[in-house]
């Protein structure tokens, strides 16, 4: 299955949107004293979870258009 144009806008506009989102969480973070390196083991911790590995097998099986 090729990606339309609009499939891709779709993909990069969240991309996008969650780093952005991402950024301001760990801006608002270290406003508040706390320390980045704690919220990269974090994030880290979680993409290791079978929830997060859920949801991407989820995210792909859309993008492959098997909604």
């Amino acid at each position: 299955m090729e990606l339309t144009e609009d499939m891709l806008q779709r993909i990069a506009y969240n991309i996008a949107d969650l780093r952005f989102k991402f950024s301001l969480t760990r801006e608002v973070l270290l406003g508040m004293g706390e320390y980045p390196e704690a919220m990269d083991r974090v994030m880290a911790e979680t993409l290791e979870t079978p929830d997060f590995q859920v949801f991407r097998t989820q995210v792909l099986e859309e993008l492959r258009g098997g909604h």
